[in-house]
């Protein structure tokens, strides 16, 4: 097959700058590493667009002004450079000529048309061609700028010195000084070498070096380095703190820990971990006993099997403010500091109905790694799964109150909220929505009025007009009693509607708060129950709007399943926490998928743009930090989402109208919804299963040492928590 004939261009791509070789590897310089290190060490001026020199380099010359730049190889392994300025560029076209480059005769494009004799590298030219009859081809060979001459030097200044150049006589060593520097300023690389050289000589084993300056001497400190972390417990035994984190983390029990621990012993010695390690974690597994109790109460079943009302074992915390004051003590927290938050859960999950608290430094949770995006990784020095053991985390969460197989009701919680005196203590709330509307006395989410934050219809959710009343404990006590007032007279066979009370049927459980206190100066937004109502939410509109596309072949399915997640069938079927935020990562997936099937109708490319307002919603305040867009990122939702024409939840309101309000009250401008999460709450079900069955506590319930074991397995759970 023919080839057609190269142009002057094309044939400065296939010579190299450097050897002036026709090569098979030659790559042409554009932008980049190449072009930089060709400036540095070749030729200052070079031009790639200059048509007198070749545009192209070889493998080989590559990899010398690689070597060259890594101080593997001199300067001076570079040959000499040619004088470029003899390269005479294509002529002009004219009617006799139309196409004068693709004739050339250039030293450039004679060498790139030549066929070289052999593929050896080591010689610039063959010099064993065969002749060949006629006249004698040009020569191919470009003249070599003069080679550098020796110059003479001053042995005491070492300033160059000749025919023309000044030197001072007599020279001094502070002219020396001078030259040398400018000699090693010429090249960084070598300058860095020269000064790490005299540090490391300097530095001995003291890490203190003193340098000279042109004034004051320069005083560093040098830092150790080690391509290989070293041990927390090198030449100690592991203390028994250490041992702790280790056990709670694996949910171990005390034997499991006991055999881990003889395993440690026969690996690394008798003195591999403290001293009376098994008698001291034993002891700590009941530090807490003091504050723990059991009682029969009678309270609402979720079983079918059961009557409405059984008697069911009940542990608890019996002293609240003891239980408080000793953690405070122990992880020496000043009890009085305003950047203390207590922080209560109540959830329902693992066949358990928890109430859970947290004492949480502030000062320590706000950092920044707070942004969803941006997560900060524990260092090798502050040991093993460091991020476990955060004061909001479960690995520092205590239950103070745990029943099996009761409903999440306003009678069970009233009850237990009693036992522990919850209602005396000032605490900030880590519900989801059903348990906020429990505690706080109002209807279910089906009510008409179902915010816990203000009194605004559902219906008006979505009214661009819509007023927002907020509520405060007292409307909800005025109006509680009045609906009980209403039931009492009530004759019909109906249920009341609690509608004309703004769905407020029971007192709060924080009785404590006066009348004039707002909901919402209590109640945070929750982050991450919002975060799935949302995202579930749109992913199932989603679904729908792709079914009723025309010829539309992907649905919601063939994103999550390209996204390697699964929908669970537990939960109602809903995507978790994690798998919403992968999703929300992953929204150019879904684009590319509908773009190459090109068929989705508009509403579909409205949820996408639902999706993605939402997730910059998550990114800039549902992390322990805000940022200064939020409330821009919360208005592009509103709006996107209401183009969908679907009915507002009240999750999604709670997006749209509250989450501005919380964060001007509480934010300060820098905190966001993650330093009042709810995750441990939700987090204790998974965790505590690990020490209820791994650790050989479980018993059926009607079990006669059901209650006693119950009781001892929670008391190590939170002993092992106190940790400092």
């Amino acid at each position: 097959m023919p080839h057609h004939a190269c142009d002057h261009e094309e044939n400065r791509t296939k010579v190299c700058l450097v050897c002036f070789k026709k090569g098979a590897s030659t790559i042409q310089i554009k932008e980049g590493k190449v072009l930089c290190r060709v400036r540095q060490f070749y030729i200052e001026n070079y031009d790639p667009q200059d048509g007198h020199m070749p545009s192209g380099i070889c493998s080989r010359c590559r990899n010398l002004l690689l070597d060259i730049e890594t101080g593997k190889q001199p300067m001076d392994c570079l040959p000499d450079t040619f004088d470029f300025s003899k390269v005479v560029s294509p002529s002009v076209a004219t009617r006799n000529n139309p196409s004068p480059s693709l004739s050339c005769q250039c030293m450039i494009c004679l060498v790139a048309r030549s066929n070289p004799v052999t593929s050896k590298l080591g010689k610039r030219f063959s010099t064993s061609q065969t002749p060949t009859p006629g006249r004698p081809p040009t020569a191919c060979t470009p003249d070599t700028l003069p080679s550098p001459r020796p110059i003479r030097v001053c042995k005491r200044c070492w300033q160059p010195v000749g025919r023309g150049v000044s030197h001072p006589s007599p020279c001094t060593a502070s002219d020396a000084r001078d030259n040398v520097i400018q000699r090693v300023q010429d090249v960084p690389r070598a300058a860095e070498i020269l000064s790490s050289d005299v540090i490391r000589q300097k530095a001995g084993t003291s890490g203190t070096v003193t340098l000279a300056t042109r004034g004051r001497d320069l005083t560093v400190e040098v830092g150790k380095t080690s391509k290989i972390s070293k041990a927390l417990f090198q030449n100690q035994p592991v203390p028994v703190l250490e041992v702790q984190k280790f056990q709670s983390t694996l949910g171990l029990s005390s034997k499991q820990t006991r055999t881990a621990l003889a395993f440690f012993r026969t690996w690394k010695g008798r003195g591999a971990v403290e001293t009376g390690a098994r008698e001291k974690l034993s002891d700590s597994d009941r530090d807490l006993s003091e504050f723990y109790t059991l009682a029969e109460v009678e309270l609402e079943s979720s079983r079918k099997d059961e009557p409405q009302r059984v008697l069911r074992t009940v542990v608890y915390c019996k002293n609240l403010n003891g239980l408080i004051e000793y953690v405070l003590h122990s992880r020496d927290i000043d009890s009085d500091s305003d950047s203390v938050l207590i922080k209560v859960g109540i959830d329902g999950g693992g066949d358990f109905l928890k109430f859970c608290l947290n004492v949480i430094r502030l000062d320590d949770e706000l950092d920044e790694s707070g942004s969803p995006e941006r997560k900060r990784f524990a260092g090798y020095s502050e040991g093993a799964c460091a991020a476990n053991f955060k004061d909001s985390g479960v690995k520092k969460l205590f239950i103070i109150a745990i029943v099996a197989e009761v409903k999440e009701s306003y009678e069970n919680v009233n009850k237990i909220v009693g036992l522990t005196q919850l209602d005396q203590l000032t605490f900030t709330p880590a519900f989801d929505l059903k348990l906020a509307n429990v505690f706080l006395g109002l209807g279910p989410h089906s009510s008409l009025f179902p915010c816990p934050w203000c009194e605004i219809p559902k219906s008006d959710f979505s009214n661009p007009q819509r007023p927002v009343p907020l509520r405060t404990f007292g409307d909800i006590r005025r109006n509680a009693a009045a609906y009980k007032t209403a039931v009492q007279n009530h004759t019909g066979k109906k249920k009341l509607s609690a509608a004309p009370y703004k769905s407020c049927v029971e007192e709060p459980l924080m009785r404590q708060l006066s009348d004039d206190t707002l909901v919402l100066n209590i109640l945070p937004v929750m982050e991450l129950h919002v975060l799935l109502g949302v995202v579930n939410r749109l992913y199932d509109h989603l679904d729908t709007c792709l079914c009723v596309s025309e010829d539309c072949l992907v649905r919601a399915k063939n994103w999550s399943d390209k996204l390697s997640i699964h929908r669970p069938v537990m939960h109602g079927g809903e995507w978790n926490g994690n798998q919403c935020k992968h999703l929300l990562n992953n929204i150019p997936t879904l684009e590319d998928l509908l773009t190459n099937d090109g068929k989705a109708n508009a509403q579909v490319h409205k949820v996408v743009k639902a999706f993605k307002d939402f997730n910059e919603v998550r990114v800039a305040c549902f992390g322990r930090n805000q940022q200064s867009n939020y409330k821009d990122a919360i208005s592009s939702f509103e709006i996107s989402y209401k183009d969908l024409t679907i009915p507002m939840t009240s999750k999604v309101h709670a997006v749209t109208d509250h989450i501005t309000q919380f964060l001007d009250a509480h934010g300060e401008g820098k905190h966001g919804l993650g330093v009042w999460s709810e995750q441990a709450s939700e987090t204790v079900h998974s965790d505590f299963q690990k020490l209820w069955l791994g650790g050989g506590y479980k018993r059926d319930l009607k079990h006669p040492d059901y209650g006693t074991k119950l009781l001892a397995c929670v008391v190590t759970y939170c002993s092992r928590h106190i940790m400092s």
